[in-house]
């Protein structure tokens, strides 16, 4: 893939997932059941839109703040495998009208360059971003991110690796 084409390539995807999120965010005229995750399961899908990634995902909600996030990318120059902490800020009831609440989630990230069999780094990384609920099973989330991983250039030249990450979700909820 030339510099040129995974350029235009992120900036494709990068307007289309602003346009989405945008368009998300405004939950339908008296949705009023807020964020009710706690002891819920979810699956669904992940995009990060700086490293070209899209995989599925499975969450696990203990509380209506705390839960728990995998993701695995399977598509891109990356391959990821993430384990993360997720912390929902608002309670449920306190902005039922609204369903959007803020979260921010730490945790462990491995990534392995699809091109190379031994070339892989793991460390952690840091996100934040707003989770929407647009009825009782259907969640999106768009955040921004760092991760605190580094490849040699030798190995990313043709693949451009970003420490800087935005992307998002969608997941059903059981």
């Amino acid at each position: 893939m030339t510099m040129f084409h995974t350029r235009y390539v992120k900036r494709f995807l990068l307007v289309k997932f602003v346009a989405l999120i945008g368009l998300l965010s405004c939950p339908p005229s008296g949705y009023a059941e807020g964020l009710e995750l706690g002891g819920r399961f979810g699956l669904g899908v992940s995009v990060s839109v700086m490293n070209l990634g899209i995989g599925p995902s499975a969450e696990f909600w203990l509380t209506n703040h705390i839960g728990i996030l995998g993701t695995i990318g399977i598509t891109g120059p990356f391959r990821s495998y993430a384990v993360r902490g997720n912390y929902l800020f608002f309670s449920p009831d306190r902005y039922a009208d609204a369903s959007i609440s803020p979260y921010v989630s730490a945790g462990y990230a491995h990534i392995k360059l699809g091109d190379f069999e031994d070339v892989h780094q793991s460390g952690f990384e840091v996100c934040g971003g707003l989770m929407v609920g647009f009825n009782r099973h259907l969640y999106v989330r768009g955040e921004l991110g760092y991760a605190n991983i580094t490849f040699s250039d030798e190995y990313t030249e043709d693949s451009s690796w970003s420490q800087l990450t935005m992307g998002g979700g969608i997941s059903y909820m059981f």
